[in-house]
């Protein structure tokens, strides 16, 4: 039988439309990878850019603190506190647990899931994570500065005449360590700090030296390598003629101490190492705010230009955004990459560079702001209730 109706094909011409076609399909790859690249990129510049009208309400769920009683932001829920005891309530005005308690005038810290509250001046500290009540301490002395970590641990500074103790606890109430400092040998512990997963504690201690006010920072490390040096202090730094007010942790790896006149931060995980030395603060700190990767510090501005100037550092110190504005603020948080500022009538919403997203008034005053379960949602509470609010 004779092939007639075939056209024969040499191996040359069959190769090149093999080619042809190979080239066509990497072409067309190639053209539909640029236009996702592209509207990824034309996306990401809109959202970076893009400012937001609106806070529009989605849902309202009536809760009403007393009136004597004290909220705060829980780790998505509320803390809610006065003379009486201490409650956690979610965001569907479910109370989690409640603790009663007789106090003249509680003090709290939060950090993470934990929670510390002890009398001012009183000997009895209570801590809780998300299921209620973990721990009952009761000390000899009174408690002066109460600190608490994102893992738990519980650090109380007492008052003790010429003595000041230090006595540190896991969330459970067992003591974990404990040291005893006097203002001739170590100086007066202004501020301590601890990282998230209790490995390290900074402390900022006040002292004289040579009748001139000073302070020093030492960071004292309880696991493995701290036990090898002498009080479980692995690294110290002296800074003449400053105060330093402020030590915390943005993670198990880095700290920062902020004194009267620079913004210090400290690298390392066993040993914390002081980093480059930053510029000398640009006149007084009003306030400071901190989140896992960002610090926020607040001043009045001197320009004239607004109210206040805030300074947003990265957790490298470098300097991401000089933020200017005009309202009177009840509370800055950091959420995800934005920096919040609100009172009870208005709020601003920043993105860490600068960038303005949202400033608009509410509806109704608010207590308490917070972030939501996604980027663009927030929890306000209201007289009215729990607000569940979305951007748009």
């Amino acid at each position: 039988m004779s092939d007639t109706g075939r056209i024969p094909v040499d191996r040359t011409t069959f190769l090149k439309r093999r080619i042809q076609v190979k080239l066509q399909k990497v072409i067309l790859a190639a053209v539909m990878l640029g236009l996702v690249v592209i509207g990824a990129v034309v996306f990401l510049v809109y959202y970076n850019n893009k400012e937001y009208t609106e806070l529009r309400l989605l849902s309202v769920t009536e809760w009403h603190a007393s009136q004597a009683a004290t909220v705060l932001p829980y780790n998505g829920d509320l803390l809610s506190y006065s003379a009486d005891g201490i409650h956690c309530t979610d965001s569907k005005g479910k109370d989690k647990w409640s603790v009663p308690f007789t106090m003249q005038k509680p003090f709290v810290r939060i950090a993470g899931n934990y929670v510390s509250c002890v009398d001012t001046g009183g000997r009895t500290v209570y801590v809780f994570d998300k299921n209620g009540q973990t721990a009952t301490i009761t000390e000899n002395s009174p408690v002066e500065r109460l600190e608490i970590s994102a893992g738990g641990m519980v650090a109380v500074v007492l008052n003790d005449n010429d003595v000041t103790p230090i006595h540190l606890y896991d969330s459970t109430g067992t003591q974990i360590a404990s040291f005893r400092t006097t203002m001739s040998r170590s100086g007066y512990p202004l501020a301590i700090g601890i990282s998230p997963n209790n490995r390290l504690v900074g402390v900022s201690y006040l002292y004289a030296d040579s009748g001139q006010m000073t302070s020093k920072l030492a960071f004292y490390n309880f696991g493995d390598v701290g036990k090898n040096e002498t009080d479980n202090v692995v690294s110290g730094y002296d800074n003449a003629g400053t105060l330093i007010p402020v030590v915390a942790f943005l993670d198990n790896d880095t700290a920062f101490a902020l004194s009267t006149e620079r913004l210090m931060l400290f690298s390392g995980s066993q040993s914390p190492k002081k980093r480059e030395e930053m510029p000398e603060l640009n006149g007084e700190v009003r306030a400071e705010y901190h989140g896992d990767e960002n610090i926020a510090l607040v001043y009045l501005d001197k320009t004239g230009q607004a109210r206040y100037r805030m300074d947003v550092y990265n957790s490298k110190g470098e300097l991401k955004s000089s933020i200017l504005f005009n309202i009177e603020y009840d509370d800055i948080f950091f959420h995800d990459d934005r920096v919040v500022i609100y009172n009870a009538g208005e709020c601003l919403i920043y993105k860490v560079n600068g960038v303005l997203k949202y400033h608009g008034e509410f509806k109704e005053p608010v207590k308490v702001m917070m972030p939501g379960d996604m980027t663009n949602r927030y929890k306000l509470l209201t007289e009215s209730g729990i607000w569940i609010s979305v951007l748009k």
